[in-house]
């Protein structure tokens, strides 16, 4: 077998800075966008408003998420604005919950018989949606929605007082008391 002879590659040539109608061209590649204190006020803002997630607005934004836990890490007052957006977040979401809860428009539906039907599909679907919300609200707000688990002893352990020890006549008395 004969081996082909490869022929020279041309050299590229760089494109021209404008279109063939005389426009520049359009960047490609990933946008650089600049992180800068005024994009942080906005995505508290997106948060507080629109009650979107931090990782939502941070895409929206185009910022970096490692300079936005940066931001947070080092400014303490950052920390403050962005506890502060999710608080307000957690309670609108426990406000669409009730809204949830409360609408009832498409509970109840006319078949074609003319007769009243209820629509079970859209119950579950406002039960699943309350649930996960309610889910949600745990994880991120657990001291104002988590799970209750001791609400009596501030979670301290309770040290139960020693029993009293009875002989046969107190225990025969208290029995005949009965």
């Amino acid at each position: 077998m004969e081996k082909k002879e490869k022929k020279p590659r041309a050299p590229r040539k760089k494109p021209s800075p404008l279109t063939k109608a005389g426009q520049p061209r359009k960047k490609t590649g990933v946008p650089t966008v600049k992180n800068t204190p005024e994009k942080f006020e906005l995505l508290c803002q997106m948060i507080e408003i629109e009650g979107i997630s931090a990782i939502k607005g941070i895409k929206r934004l185009g910022l970096s998420t490692d300079m936005f836990y940066k931001w947070l890490n080092e400014d303490e007052n950052n920390a403050k604005k962005y506890a502060r957006a999710a608080e307000i977040r957690s309670e609108m979401i426990f406000e669409e919950m009730l809204d949830i809860a409360d609408k009832q428009d498409k509970d109840v539906y006319i078949d074609a018989e003319g007769k009243e039907r209820t629509d079970h599909n859209v119950i579950h679907r406002n039960k699943l949606q309350i649930d996960t919300r309610k889910w949600y609200l745990s994880k991120i707000m657990p001291k104002k929605y988590g799970d209750k688990v001791d609400i009596t002893t501030n979670n301290q352990s309770l040290n139960a007082p020693k029993g009293i020890e009875l002989n046969d006549d107190q225990i025969t008395k208290l029995i005949d008391k009965l």
